[in-house]
């Protein structure tokens, strides 16, 4: 009996899913943090994907052929709830967390998506700022760190008018300038400004 597919096996058989059938997709989340050098121990893969394109049965017979728990009546309705389908595999602890375009912002970020090399394949990715205003949208503890820690690892490449753009379109624009400012202070100040968040309304 083979061996279960690592993790990274496991991206290379979801994103070749999606290549072939050229289905527009875009990875976020956690694998994301890790690509803009903030290591980040996790089994989930995060997707936004252009469910429009997608043909449900044979995207649904092509996972379990590959070892993952799904049926197309799950999908149907996550994506007419227009919510997010998990989607668990076997044998190991990596889940699918899939999400459709269904905002300005998911086709924002489909639209903007990087092409990177990640071991010997290539992943598309969401870029960097529009990364940070996701991670600010959805505001928690870890998200506003993890769009601290790629803001000031990333600083030399990232895109200002980009990320103004995009902080517009979601109108974010001074929570980003409060980013911006806080980049530059010690970690004690940036914890601080984290947890200020929380009290905010």
């Amino acid at each position: 009996m083979s061996e279960p597919p690592d993790f990274l096996e496991i991206l290379r058989i979801v994103t070749r899913y999606f290549r072939q059938r050229k289905v527009r997709y875009v990875i976020v989340g956690g694998i994301a943090v890790s690509v803009y050098g903030y290591p980040r121990s996790t089994q989930d893969i995060d997707l936004i994907i252009d469910h429009e394109e997608l043909e449900i049965n044979d995207f649904c017979k092509y996972l379990c052929m590959n070892d993952f728990q799904i049926t197309e009546n799950d999908l149907l309705a996550a994506f007419k709830e227009k919510s997010h389908a998990t989607i668990f595999h076997r044998t190991l602890s990596t889940r699918l967390d899939i999400k459709g375009n269904f905002s300005i912002e998911d086709k924002d970020t489909l639209d903007t998506a990087l092409e990177l090399p990640l071991e010997d394949f290539k992943i598309i990715i969401v870029s960097p700022e529009a990364f940070i205003i996701h991670k600010l949208k959805f505001g928690s503890p870890r998200d506003l760190e993890d769009a601290l820690a790629v803001y000031i690892r990333m600083k030399p490449k990232i895109q200002t008018h980009e990320l103004h753009r995009i902080a517009r379109l979601t109108n974010l624009e001074p929570l980003l300038s409060e980013l911006i400012e806080i980049a530059d202070k010690s970690i004690e100040e940036q914890k601080k400004w984290v947890n200020e968040q929380l009290t905010k309304d």
